[in-house]
């Protein structure tokens, strides 16, 4: 994306769950990320969050178990990208040995 992408405290939030569920092996359910969200906000606008989040390549929203295809009843989930990973946990800086 050539514009820059300024995050609300909400999504960045959002981010700092999704990739701590990713750390754990797992991804987060919008259930439990409602749930985790301090203070608790409007699930509409949570769901509008990762809209825009999704739409700037940051997350993708995948179903059920297996994260195949929507089949009802199943929960709805999220996953962080490498553009998030790139952008919100940025590789160490090396530093050269001074001899």
């Amino acid at each position: 994306m050539s514009r820059r992408m300024n995050n609300t405290d909400r999504q960045r939030e959002i981010m700092h769950l999704v990739l701590q569920a990713a750390d754990e092996g797992r991804f987060i359910s919008l259930k439990e990320l409602h749930a985790r969200l301090i203070p608790e906000s409007a699930e509409t606008a949570m769901q509008c969050s990762i809209r825009f989040l999704a739409k700037h390549g940051m997350v993708e929203r995948v179903y059920g178990p297996d994260y195949g295809e929507y089949r009802i009843g199943e929960i709805l989930y999220v996953k962080p990208t490498i553009l998030a990973y790139a952008k919100y946990r940025p590789a160490p800086m090396k530093i050269s040995s001074l001899s």
